[in-house]
């Protein structure tokens, strides 16, 4: 059987290449009715919270760039001649195990927001918190120039989705009709709303990189029984919620992703 059928159906992504694994919010219009708008605060934190989770199991990632209800991830697989890819590129596992571990993390996050709250997580609301599930998709991209674009293509969504949902919130869906950016934006100025003053990041998108920082720890050591005391470093997944215009600063990119020798 597993020969005969389920092989049949086994497809890789090509080695040594830049691998994208996009996640995507299902039914997430549905998911936010009720939310706190234009923007969610505690959405794009749980957001932030499963790309976290995901970059820290995914083999080869490099870093993440989240906006709305999405997080894309870039991993590449040629470090060394050592280096694999993810589940040596099975798509399948790939995007079913990365939107489960997104999935499950961003729940998770939305139920220690919901005990903040004293929303009970038992009762109907609560379930509802916890109901979000996410896809994922997978591709690669063959250029560092083009993975470059892809991100600058996701930030440009991001600019537009951000404006769309705060000239939402301030007119009716006739009001914007037939309405091109420019427009919305002397339509939110005439409500004495700027969308340049909105946080950076509901504007632009958010970055998740690994960084490095040290921390002191104390131990008692197995032979002398003394306690230790020493600083050691550690890599961690950092939030970057303040990003340039990647089209602006092309430099903040090109340190992000890595060169293919």
């Amino acid at each position: 059987m597993k020969e005969k059928y389920e092989s049949a159906f086994r497809l890789v992504v090509p080695q040594r290449t830049y691998l994208i694994v996009r996640v995507d919010g299902r039914s997430f219009h549905t998911y936010t009715q009720g939310s706190e708008r234009p923007y969610d605060r505690r959405i794009a934190e749980a957001m932030d919270a499963g790309a976290q989770a995901l970059c820290a199991e995914m083999m080869g990632c490099r870093f993440a760039y989240g906006q709305s209800d999405e997080y894309s991830f870039l991993a590449t697989d040629f470090d060394t001649l050592q280096s694999e890819a993810w589940f040596k590129g099975n798509i399948q596992k790939i995007a079913s195990i990365g939107a489960s571990i997104f999935t499950a993390a961003f729940n998770y996050a939305r139920m220690g927001q919901a005990r903040e709250l004293g929303v009970a997580l038992d009762g109907a609301e609560g379930r509802t918190w916890m109901s979000a599930s996410f896809d994922a998709r997978v591709f690669v991209i063959p250029s560092r120039s083009e993975v470059e674009n892809y991100f600058i293509w996701r930030q440009q969504d991001a600019s537009r989705n951000s404006l769309n949902m705060l000239a939402s919130f301030h007119y009716s869906h006739e009001e914007l009709l037939n309405t091109g950016a420019s427009e919305r934006h002397e339509l939110l100025h005439k409500r004495g709303v700027n969308w340049n003053d909105c946080p950076t990041d509901q504007k632009r998108g958010r970055v998740i990189a690994k960084r490095e920082r040290t921390r002191q720890v104390s131990y008692v050591h197995k032979r002398t029984q003394e306690r230790v005391e020493e600083i050691v470093a550690e890599s961690y997944w950092a939030l970057d919620s303040e990003i340039p215009v990647f089209t602006q600063d092309r430099g903040y990119l090109a340190g992000l992703i890595p060169v293919q020798d």
